[in-house]
């Protein structure tokens, strides 16, 4: 199990060798299904060139177990407004957090503000 806000260790063997990169979870753990993390390709990423050229939905990943205190706490009966600000693809904990809030706490309202370089940059238009 994991909160909302922690990240795992993804561990790939590539060239030759173990590497391990850490990742957000980008899904609520309160919404079923699978956890989900949220991967950047970067250029000159092996990890990250690996998972996207490589991996398929539904294959099976080597993760250490979740970890962080990045989280965020919710009450049933509370009722509150919240305002998560991000950059680039430090937007991906904060959408399991603000998923997680708004399952949680049905009265509470949650405002999300994200700045990127570029359009093409832009890791959730559609959220």
């Amino acid at each position: 199990a994991y909160r909302a806000g922690q990240h795992l260790t993804v561990i790939v063997e590539a060239n030759g060798a173990r590497h391990r990169r850490c990742y957000s979870f980008s899904s609520s753990p309160l919404a079923g299904g699978r956890p989900a993390i949220t991967v950047k390709r970067m250029a000159d990423g092996l990890v990250s060139r690996h998972l996207h050229d490589r991996v398929r939905a539904d294959d099976t990943l080597v993760v250490d177990e979740p970890t962080g205190n990045f989280t965020v706490e919710t009450d049933p009966s509370c009722t509150r407004e919240i305002v998560l600000v991000a950059g680039g693809v430090g937007i991906t904990p904060l959408i399991s957090m603000a998923e997680t809030v708004l399952r949680a706490e049905p009265g509470s309202r949650v405002v999300l503000l994200c700045g990127n370089r570029s359009e093409d940059e832009i890791a959730y238009d559609c959220w």
